[in-house]
């Protein structure tokens, strides 16, 4: 038996509730985000840990089931109280679930793909010497040391000691090595407020000599502050390309711009292109932004020439966010 456990139990809210049950610009629930990128289809069970709480105010579980169920298979953990850290959620889940057997963990505010899928004790790093993008926060990360042969050597929570971050996911060949590390680590002669899993992994590395290695983080979409989330929504606008102006008359049109569209549309953005021309030949530009593999959703001809205006729906009335800057 293969396991998945979602720790949600720590989310923070985002507009008044529960990160995990927040819409993914594509439409998806976090909670499926979260494991997307990670070959959920080689595990078993998997378990989304929430707050009773949650439950009782939002109806977290019906919504998980609801959405998931028919795609995964999926469970969901209520626990009574909030715990004190993610090793904890991690525990209580283990113990409450009668869980057993390998074991991975996977936390619930950031989106990851992986090389590969990994089984056994294994923890995801991304790089930060190879990956392009910028990652907000570092200081709240746990760095991971590693030597040739990616074994990992350490995991230290909040200290820069290497240039490969914890993506957060975390796996264990057998249950019952975090169960008895965890306690272990809980007892007051430690003095660890707060436990996470990280220290669990850095124990059984320095004490129980278990051999974690490190699985490639290819991508990393990061929700865990309000300004990475904010950027997740800006990353994935929906955007009006004014083709007369920014893209000029013919095709090709300048390299520098096709270069920032193709870097918007790698991150997620889409375009809708517009025109004052009546007589531009859609299929042309359409299949000249497919080839340079930049997103349009279409393009729209006949535009007038004025200025352009952009109302939304706000309160039961339109806005003109042109007028209002």
């Amino acid at each position: 038996m293969r396991s998945l456990i979602v720790l949600c139990a720590g989310s923070r809210m985002v507009d008044g509730i529960p990160l995990y049950l927040q819409r993914h610009p594509d439409g998806k629930l976090i909670a499926e985000k979260a494991i997307e990128g990670i070959y959920p289809e080689n595990y078993d069970r998997i378990v989304y840990s929430i707050l009773k709480e949650a439950d009782e105010k939002y109806h977290a579980k019906d919504t998980l089931l609801y959405e998931l169920s028919n795609r995964y298979p999926i469970e969901v953990i209520a626990l009574k109280e909030k715990t004190r850290g993610p090793a904890e959620t991690a525990y209580c889940t283990l113990r409450f679930g009668n869980i057993s057997g390998e074991v991975a963990f996977r936390d619930s505010h950031n989106f990851i793909k992986t090389e590969k899928d990994c089984c056994g004790n294994f923890i995801a790093g991304l790089d930060l010497t190879t990956y392009e993008n910028t990652i907000d926060g570092l200081r709240t990360k746990s760095f991971i040391t590693l030597n040739e042969q990616s074994q990992v050597l350490d995991v230290v929570e909040k200290r820069f000691c290497s240039d490969v971050i914890s993506a957060g996911l975390y796996g264990f060949k057998n249950a019952d090595d975090f169960m008895l590390a965890y306690e272990r680590l809980s007892d007051p002669n430690y003095g660890i407020q707060k436990l996470y899993l990280s220290h669990v992994i850095s124990y059984l590395i320095g004490y129980k000599q278990r051999i974690f290695h490190s699985v490639k983080t290819v991508f990393f979409e990061d929700w865990s502050t309000l300004s990475a989330w904010n950027k997740t929504q800006k990353n994935h606008s929906t955007c009006f390309l004014d083709l007369d102006e920014v893209c000029g008359n013919e095709i090709p049109f300048d390299e520098l711009v096709i270069s920032d569209l193709k870097k918007a549309s790698s991150n997620g953005c889409v375009f809708v292109g517009y025109s004052k021309k009546v007589d531009l030949d859609k299929r042309l530009w359409l299949n000249y932004f497919k080839e340079n593999m930049i997103n349009v959703l279409d393009i729209v001809i006949g535009c007038t020439f004025s200025s352009s205006r952009i109302l939304i729906e706000e309160k039961e009335k339109l806005v003109d966010l042109t007028l209002e800057g």
